[in-house]
C-alpha cells in the first residue's frame, strides 16, 4: 500500500495489491468456505484448522482462516456454520468493491489482468461454488507485467543496484533475494517475465514500481523487513503499520 502521493492523495493502491488481496485474504476465505462443507460443520473444521496451523507451509492460512471464524455466534453448530457461510459470501463478493471505494486512487499501470477479474458465485444455495479468477501471469496471454517493467526500468535498475550493494547475502531476506534474482535474469535477452508469475513471486517489487509509476514519496507497509531497502532504493519514506491500536505508527524518512 502506497500512501502520501504527490498528487495529493492520501491512500494510494495498485492493482498488484488488488491481486494479493483476492489471493490471499479472499482465497483463504474461499478455502475455508469448502473447508465447511467438506468437514461438515463449524466444530470439525476448526478442529481441522487447528491441526493445519501446527504444519510450516499451511500455519498462516491456518491462522487467517481460524480469524475468520473468530467471533461467530449461533445456537448449535449448523447455525454457526450457516452464518460463518454468509459472512465469508459476503467478504468474497464484495471486499474488492470496498477496496476500490476506499483507496483515493488505484494505480493501474502495472497492466495485471489476474487483478482486474473479481470473484464470481457460479453456484447458488447451501454449498455455492466460487470461481476466484486466474492465479498467475503465465496463465494469461493478456497480462501487461512485461510492458510495465520495461517502463519502469530505471526504478527497477536502481532497485537492482542497491539490493546488489546494499543488502549482504547472508542476511538478505528471502523475497529480496528473489527480487534481485529476477532483476538480474531479466537484463538476460529472451527473458519471458510472465512464464515467472511476478505477480505471485516478486510482488513486493512491483508494489514498490507501482508506488513510483503514482509519483507515491511514502510506502506503508507492515513488512518493514522487504520494504526498507525498496523504499531506499527509490528514496521514499517508511510508513510502518502498528500492530497495537494505542502505538503510532512509526515514520522513517531515510530506510537502509
Amino acid at each position: 500500500m502506497a500512501t502520501g502521493s504527490a498528487s495529493g492523495c492520501t491512500k494510494v493502491s495498485g492493482l498488484i495489491v488488488r491481486q494479493e488481496l483476492k489471493r490471499r485474504l479472499l482465497g483463504d476465505a474461499e478455502f475455508l468456505y469448502r473447508q465447511l462443507v467438506t468437514n461438515g460443520g463449524f466444530a470439525e473444521t476448526q478442529h481441522h484448522l487447528n491441526q493445519l496451523r501446527q504444519h510450516r507451509f499451511h500455519g498462516n492460512r491456518a491462522g487467517i482462516c481460524l480469524g475468520l471464524m473468530a467471533g461467530i455466534t449461533g445456537t448449535d453448530d449448523e447455525d454457526k456454520t450457516d452464518r460463518l457461510k454468509t459472512k465469508l459470501r459476503t467478504l468474497i463478493l464484495t471486499c474488492l468493491g470496498k477496496f476500490d471505494s476506499w483507496v483515493d486512487y488505484l494505480e493501474r499501470g502495472s497492466g495485471c489482468r489476474c487483478a482486474n477479474i473479481d470473484p464470481i458465485e457460479r453456484k447458488r444455495g447451501r454449498h455455492a461454488v466460487f470461481d476466484m479468477g486466474e492465479k498467475k501471469c503465465g496463465a494469461n496471454s493478456r497480462c501487461q507485467i512485461e510492458q510495465f517493467l520495461a517502463k519502469m526500468s530505471d526504478s527497477a535498475s536502481s532497485i537492482r543496484k542497491h539490493l546488489a550493494t546494499a543488502t549482504e547475502t547472508a542476511g538478505r531476506p528471502q523475497q529480496l533475494s528473489t527480487i534481485l534474482e529476477f532483476l538480474n535474469d531479466a537484463t538476460v535477452p529472451g527473458f519471458n517475465t510472465t512464464d515467472r508469475n511476478p505477480c505471485l513471486t516478486v510482488g513486493d517489487l512491483l508494489i514498490a514500481l507501482e508506488s513510483v509509476a503514482a509519483n507515491c514519496d511514502e510506502m506503508y507497509t507492515m513488512n518493514h523487513r522487504d520494504s526498507r531497502p525498496l523504499c531506499a532504493a527509490l528514496g521514499q519514506r517508511l510508513r510502518i503499520l502498528s500492530h497495537k491500536p494505542e502505538t503510532p505508527d512509526e515514520v522513517i524518512s531515510s530506510p537502509s
